[in-house]
């Protein structure tokens, strides 16, 4: 059998090398693609590049993961793939980034949301409630601008500050 494909191959070859001599040969590519109704199970367009963007849908279960207290890259992997197999009603490809995040993606989303877990709306709140306590602490409660009781601690704390 190779000897039939290495003859083939020489046969071919000549031929080219002949019509090249004559100048007269033309070149046809024939690529055959499938109708865009064939790809509903992955990005087309723009979209459809290289640099995958990571599905909403992992972000949103990284999110929850770490939530929960998952902070292992290894163990974070392992939960996003046997979701994605659970979710997605084909098994995407393996090789597919949108699916299978490498692991400096997964580590680079869990960071952020541990920052966006970091500076919560309930801290934020819950700062607000400790600024008010704090002022309610040095004004003594009852403390009023208008009307200071001598001896209250914001009038204890203004005396201190200018110095009498």
């Amino acid at each position: 059998m190779p000897y039939i494909a290495d003859n083939t191959k020489a046969e071919l070859a000549a031929s080219l090398f002949d019509l090249a001599a004559t100048g007269v040969y033309t070149c046809c590519y024939y690529m055959c693609l499938p109708d865009l109704e064939e790809h509903k199970y992955h990005e087309t367009g723009i979209s459809s590049g290289l640099s995958q963007n990571i599905d909403r849908g992992l972000v949103h279960k990284i999110n929850e993961l770490v939530d929960e207290g998952v902070s292992d890259t290894d163990e974070m992997e392992r939960r996003l793939r046997s979701h994605v197999m659970e979710t997605e009603n084909v098994t995407p490809a393996p090789t597919s980034k949108r699916f299978f995040p490498n692991r400096t993606t997964i580590r680079n989303h869990m960071r952020n949301a541990e920052k966006t877990k970091q500076t919560s709306i309930d801290d934020e709140t819950n700062l607000e409630g400790f600024e008010e306590d704090a002022r309610r602490i040095i004004t003594g409660g009852e403390c009023k601008e208008d009307n200071h009781k001598r001896g209250c601690k914001e009038d204890n704390l203004r005396r201190r500050m200018q110095g009498g």
